[in-house]
């Protein structure tokens, strides 16, 4: 198995239940748990494969206790669900399981940690595939190996072992590249756990007299694409077709520029300059090289922005925003902020060039996460995160005066997850829960938003949500 990194449980998928669904009739004091406890203690799974996982609490006379526990885990390496951990990504990871008091119980929540090894399928066929062309000798070519498990899937950047039968005929790198020395035959093998696969050549002598380079023009802008071809003859001026050409190009900067490390980028002939300057492309095959340079311009493509005003909230971050027209006629901006103590800012943007803020609204939260406005202007979402009770939710906002917006209400049933996008329309909210569904509320009578529906895509996650002409277009991904 290749080393592999540790990775962090920040990025995490979600589940939440009760131990009462793992075993027996069971109490219900959330406020009394002591420790958790994992059954196994810790997990070993291949990618693709799952594993059972329980988790009981217990208080300190050593009863369990039928209390929530929420597990997280990396979301691109472990999936999570019903008491079955799958494997995604080989590596060493953590699950990370809550147990959650009640919203009275005053007490910080009791923590585990399950550590969790994903191991990689055996290898159970490789496959050498290379460039086209055929190998003469002083010529390269690019080999790489597509390593297979038992259920056909592939392994990711497999760790591979390559070597030559005859390194005086051809020699290969760590990376695959072929280059042959000398007319004969050799076999070239790719070794990955112990599985082998071997590619046989037979090394030509090159009778190519001459090598020409074709395409390009002598200046282009910026990211213009250049093409070009290389043409290899024989001594009669036939055009040798199955050639490999190895290319490479020169940058010579001008002056004035300060370039960065790679200013071109180079690939099959077709070239792009991203910085201005001189650039020679070379085509090489054995002992025959041609190249072609051309200069780099500008693309005199700049257009100049005004800034026409702005609205300063010094000590923290914008981390979202919605210009809408208000009521009252006056043009508006909410701001939603991170690390803020839960603020959002309201600002009046009726002339650009005099921005200022007119109020602020202060809801129980780290961070809001996103501010919408529905579309006839009558109430504002906002979305947050870091509630001291955990139930963050969804908060509603009266803008029957947009200057001074303020909390009609709060909707957290199906929503304790957090949200972190949501979208009103006239009627309704969908609101996201937990990146796993979203949720419909019907907002009509603001100050009493009630549930009427939600959407749960199979098997992903969502990240937005966005109404258009009476259609949902989510981002699901996973």
């Amino acid at each position: 198995m290749p080393s592999v990194l540790r990775k962090s449980v920040l990025s995490s998928a979600m589940m939440l239940f009760t131990a009462s669904h793992v075993i027996g009739q069971v109490r219900d004091t959330a406020d009394q748990v002591v420790r958790l406890e994992a059954s196994p203690p810790a997990i070993v799974v291949a990618a693709g494969d799952s594993a059972s996982l329980a988790v009981v609490a217990y208080d300190a006379a050593g009863q369990i206790v039928d209390v929530p526990i929420r597990m997280t885990a990396p979301r691109r390496a472990l999936r999570v669900r019903g008491g079955n951990v799958v494997g995604i990504e080989a590596g060493s990871y953590e699950i990370v399981a809550m147990a959650v008091p009640g919203p009275a119980a005053g007490v910080a929540s009791t923590v585990l940690r399950i550590p969790v090894t994903v191991r990689w399928p055996p290898v159970a066929r490789v496959e050498i595939q290379a460039e086209s062309g055929q190998l003469y000798e002083g010529t390269t070519i690019r080999h790489w190996v597509r390593a297979h498990h038992p259920d056909g899937s592939t392994r990711p950047s497999p760790a591979v072992d390559w070597a030559t039968s005859d390194r005086a005929v051809a020699e290969v790198d760590r990376f695959g590249n072929v280059t042959a020395f000398r007319p004969g035959e050799v076999v070239i093998a790719a070794t990955v756990e112990d599985v082998r696969a071997t590619r046989a050549f037979r090394v030509r002598r090159l009778a190519g007299a001459d090598i020409e380079l074709v395409g390009g023009i002598g200046e282009v802008r910026t990211g213009d694409v250049q093409r070009f071809w290389a043409v290899v003859r024989d001594s009669s001026g036939a055009v040798l077709e199955d050639v490999p050409i190895t290319w490479s190009h020169a940058y010579a900067p001008p002056a004035d520029v300060v370039a960065p490390s790679a200013p071109g980028q180079l690939r099959a002939g077709r070239f792009v300059g991203d910085v201005p300057g001189t650039y020679t492309v070379v085509a090489s095959a054995g002992t025959l090289q041609a190249r072609s340079s051309f200069r780099v311009v500008a693309r005199e493509a700049v257009q100049q922005l005004e800034v026409v005003g702005q609205g300063r909230q010094q000590r923290v971050r914008t981390t979202d925003f919605w210009v809408y027209e208000g009521v009252d006629g006056r043009d508006y901006a909410l701001t939603g902020a991170k690390q803020a103590d839960g603020h959002a800012y309201a600002w009046d943007v009726t002339d650009p060039s005099n921005i200022f803020k007119t109020d602020s609204v202060q809801v129980d939260a780290r961070s809001v996460n996103d501010v919408k406005v529905s579309p006839d202007a009558r109430y504002a979402t906002m979305t947050r995160e870091g509630a001291s009770n955990r139930r963050n939710g969804v908060v509603i906002l009266d803008l029957a005066d947009p200057a001074h917006p303020k909390i009609a209400s709060m909707f957290d049933e199906g929503l304790t997850g957090g949200v972190h996008n949501a979208f009103p329309t006239n009627d309704y909210v969908f609101a996201l829960s937990g990146g796993d569904k979203y949720v419909i509320l019907d907002v009509r009578d603001i100050y009493d938003p009630t549930y009427v529906g939600e959407y749960n895509h199979p098997d992903s996650r969502v990240h937005d949500v966005w109404v258009h002409d009476g259609i949902a277009y989510s981002a699901e991904w996973g």
